[in-house]
């Protein structure tokens, strides 16, 4: 299945800017079909940007760390 350029745009501000970000741009984009919003896309932007930072912060304590124990 191929992504939308939204998604795209999307998954890169997350990874990016953090969940915030993601989902404010998520909301501003254009609506999708019948002035309905892309919910999944701000819901998946906010969800995805929280399992980044959370990722980024324990990889970075546990790289502090270990260098710390150097």
């Amino acid at each position: 299945v191929q992504s939308s350029w939204e998604e795209v745009l999307t998954a890169s501000n997350a990874a990016i800017g953090g969940p915030s970000t993601a989902a404010a741009f998520a909301a501003g984009l254009v609506p999708h079909d019948k002035g309905v919003y892309r919910r999944s896309l701000i819901i998946g932007a906010t969800i995805y940007g929280v399992i980044g930072y959370a990722t980024g912060t324990t990889i970075g304590a546990l790289l502090a760390k270990s260098l710390l124990r150097l």
